[in-house]
């Protein structure tokens, strides 16, 4: 289907609006998904309603890509997959491939990555055939993604260069700030992050020209990674404070778990145990349990934090966690980290046999993927278990040897690289090589002032970030009493309004009723005067006249309906508990709930005192009340 007219069942004024609203609502903060959620449950009524396949597929795509946003994945796939079997059947190639890209998105999402691979291929492939620029780039960048986290790197770094460019080409500013991220992860990975971040410097700019404030959290968050990675950390954290605060504004809980997920990361390269299990703590509050990579990466820090902190129990824990975690994902990146970790951990219990062979195992995995810092950490880490001072095969230059490798593969990770320093200070010093100790010494201890400073950095950022979120919920807390009280002075003028307009109809009535009375009486008196030559007779027929005049006056109907408004269930009530009642007498109940006298009642309705006397006293009769009780406080008492 076309989507840049609305389809048949849309030319409605109604749902052509809604329609057409659809066509330009960007799914860019949680408050947009939410309206593209609303707009599509009623266009997709009016769409089944008039059995039409064509406009269902487009709603069903928009409803998953609004889910996907909002971390729905399970939603997000059915409605996708929906979406795209539909397409299929009518032949519209267009709604194809946009159902392919969301049906994509939502299974990488849920991790069944190579799923995810072979539908965003069909999805390219037939946004080919259609020769679809925007969504060419889309689904490269998409397909680059995916193969970074299968671990093809090669692959995905084609993919996203073609991304990349293929934007460029029709001045794509989305597809730029998009296809820029996932080449700048590429490129981290394989250990170029100042590469990584030249690309990303051109992903900002595109997404602040676009003015997609997701894609500016992404390309930001990006950023602090690199950063982080490069031993930047002050830096990092600015960058992914101010990528933080972009996705709380517009209210994305995914993009925030990965914020602050990096925090958690740098907090961890800090070596601020606290900061980091707070940090990664949130993430795992925010994420609950959508995103399995991001729940391994999570249990891994919060171990790591565990076990610099010496609690080597609660590290085990979630390191077993994370490993768990990350062989059901395949994910080869962060094994890498969990099987060093392991290591690390057994060491700690002086099994130095298993640790190496976990550490090997990270190596391993390390090479797979290419990420050298990894690479650095656990080349460095075989070099300190074989310097362990109780290591039955203690050797010490193959220590050194495995040290300075790590080292020289380290491009950023300053805590590792500060560790490393210290050991091989202390390895050379007891070989008897000074100089070269106390140079690593004091790379070391330049190292760790750097370290100590980025910490500080950090402390000052958290607080900052706290007051800034304390300011902004107080914002939206005034915004909101704003708003509701704005709708309330709005309710109640409306209902004042209202009020005035029936008390205004009722008076008009009740003038048109009296004058109508007045004529009739007018017309009686005409008649009497006519009709009769008696004088005595004459004034006696108008005192009758007179003596119903008030009565007639009243407008019964509305006394009821203001009663029944007033006291709801006191009619209904009263008839069911004593349904001797009759009519008059409920009547004169009515009357009496009011606080009514037997004067004021009898001249309302036109009797004698002494005939509603009679009544009251057989209402207290059917009601059962004895001489002490008072017929008003048990009228009353009847809700």
């Amino acid at each position: 289907m076309s989507i840049d007219r609305p389809a048949a069942v849309f030319e409605s004024m109604a749902n052509g609006e809604r329609f057409r609203r659809l066509q330009t609502l960007k799914v860019r903060s949680k408050e947009s998904a939410l309206d593209v959620l609303l707009l599509c449950a009623e266009l997709e009524v009016a769409a089944r309603g008039a059995s039409d396949d064509s406009a269902l597929a487009y709603v069903l795509y928009r409803s998953s890509q609004a889910h996907c946003v909002l971390g729905e994945v399970a939603a997000a796939h059915d409605l996708a997959l929906r979406a795209s079997e539909l397409s299929q059947r009518l032949q519209d190639r267009a709604g194809q491939h946009r159902a392919l890209y969301e049906l994509s998105r939502a299974l990488a999402h849920g991790e069944r990555l190579e799923m995810a691979r072979d539908t965003i291929q069909r999805g390219l492939a037939i946004a080919e055939s259609c020769a679809d620029a925007r969504a060419i780039a889309d689904c490269r960048s998409m397909l680059s993604a995916i193969l970074g986290k299968l671990g093809d790197l090669v692959q995905s770094e084609r993919e996203a260069v073609k991304a990349l460019s293929a934007s460029r080409d029709i001045g794509y500013e989305g597809g730029i700030a998009m296809s820029a991220a996932t080449l700048s992860q590429v490129m981290r990975f394989r250990g170029d992050c100042s590469g990584a971040m030249e690309v990303l410097e051109i992903a900002l700019r595109a997404s602040e020209a676009s003015g997609n404030m997701t894609h500016k959290a992404v390309v930001l968050n990006s950023l602090g990674q690199c950063r982080n990675e490069t031993g930047q950390y002050a830096s990092a954290l600015d960058a992914l404070f101010d990528a933080l605060n972009v996705a709380e504004q517009v209210g994305l809980p995914t993009y925030v778990a990965f914020c602050l997920t990096e925090i958690a990361l740098v907090c961890a390269n800090l070596r601020d145990v606290d900061c980091t299990i707070e940090y990664a703590q949130k993430a795992l509050a925010v994420l609950a349990e959508s995103d399995q990579n991001y729940m391994a990466a999570l249990n891994g820090i919060i171990g790591e934090a565990h076990y610099c902190a010496g609690r080597f129990s609660e590290a085990r824990a979630y390191v077993n966690q994370a490993t768990t975690l990350m062989r059901s994902c395949g994910n080869c990146v962060e094994m890498s980290f969990a099987l060093g970790l392991s290591g690390l951990l057994q060491i700690e219990c002086f099994e130095f046999v298993e640790a190496r062979k976990s550490f090997e195992a990270a190596i391993e995995a390390a090479r797979t993927v290419g990420t050298r810092n990894e690479l650095g950490r656990w080349l460095g880490a075989i070099g300190v278990a074989l310097a362990h001072p109780i290591n039955p095969h203690r050797d010490v230059a193959a220590a050194i040897s495995y040290l300075e490798e790590g080292i020289a593969q380290l491009d950023s990770a300053k805590d590792a690289r500060a560790w490393y320093h210290q050991e091989l200070s202390h390895l050379y010093g007891e070989t008897g090589y000074l100089e070269i100790a106390r140079y690593h010494f004091e790379a070391h201890r330049v190292l760790r002032c750097e370290l100590q400073s980025a910490a500080a950095h950090l402390r000052v950022l958290s607080i900052q970030h706290q007051r800034a979120m304390a300011s902004l919920e107080a914002q939206r807390t005034s915004d909101h009493s704003a708003a509701l009280a704005a709708n309330l002075r709005a309710t109640l003028l409306e209902r004042d309004l209202e009020h005035k307009q029936r008390e205004l109809a009722s008076t008009a009535l009740s003038l048109a009723k009296q004058t109508e009375l007045l004529g009739k009486f007018r017309n009686d008196l005409r008649a009497i005067m006519r009709g009769n030559s008696d004088l005595l007779d004459i004034v006696k027929q108008i005192r009758e006249k007179l003596k119903d005049l008030p009565c007639a006056a009243i407008d019964w109907a509305k006394f009821e309906a203001d009663f029944q408004q007033t006291y709801p269930a006191f009619q209904s009530q009263l008839i069911t508990t004593y349904p001797e009642l009759t009519k008059m007498e409920l009547k004169i109940c009515s009357f009496l709930r009011m606080n009514l006298t037997s004067l004021e009642v009898a001249h309302l309705m036109c009797k004698s005192e002494r005939s509603i006397e009679w009544h009251r006293l057989n209402i207290r009769k059917k009601l059962g009340l004895t001489r002490e009780q008072d017929v008003y406080a048990v009228l009353a008492a009847i809700r």
